[in-house]
């Protein structure tokens, strides 16, 4: 039986990752998140950040945030590639 459900784990990726079209990196990613200037504060050796970086901390953070939230919405790819299995998974221990 272990052979045989190893022999299916095999098989599955035997065919590898080329999908027959050249990838294309940072395609979306053309607009910058955040333009922060900084202009120098007349008579003090300070600087002034326009938005403030509390206010950049805090869009990031947010950026983040929602980045996770939706990611734990989508299936996990051990779940799609093997249907019928049940796999333990780190969260499910606590470890992670």
């Amino acid at each position: 039986m272990y052979v045989k459900l190893f022999s299916t784990l095999i098989s599955v990726g035997q065919d590898g990752n080329d999908f027959g079209e050249e990838f294309e990196d940072y395609k979306l990613n053309n607009t910058p998140l955040v333009t922060v200037y900084v202009k120098p504060v007349v008579g003090t050796l300070d600087l002034k950040f326009e938005p403030e970086l509390h206010h950049v901390k805090c869009l990031v953070q947010r950026c983040f945030e929602k980045i996770i939230e939706v990611n734990q919405k989508l299936p996990r790819i051990d779940s799609l590639l093997f249907p019928g299995m049940s796999v333990v998974h780190k969260n499910d221990l606590g470890i992670f």
